[in-house]
């Protein structure tokens, strides 16, 4: 099962890159309210109907 946390309205305590810390600084200085939530890291793969061929 795919996790999804309760919504959030406050930055999180840890960042995953300098991007997201520069965002929810963005957010404070301009006084921007938001909601957020925590989720596991998704990938997804798609599958080919042209039969493998690029070009």
């Amino acid at each position: 099962m795919f996790y999804i946390s309760e919504i959030m309205t406050t930055a999180p305590d840890e960042y995953k890159n300098h991007l997201q810390q520069e965002t929810y600084k963005a957010l404070a200085q301009l006084k921007i309210p938001f909601d957020r939530v925590d989720t596991d890291e998704a990938i997804f793969c798609s599958r080919r109907t042209d039969g493998g061929n690029a070009g």
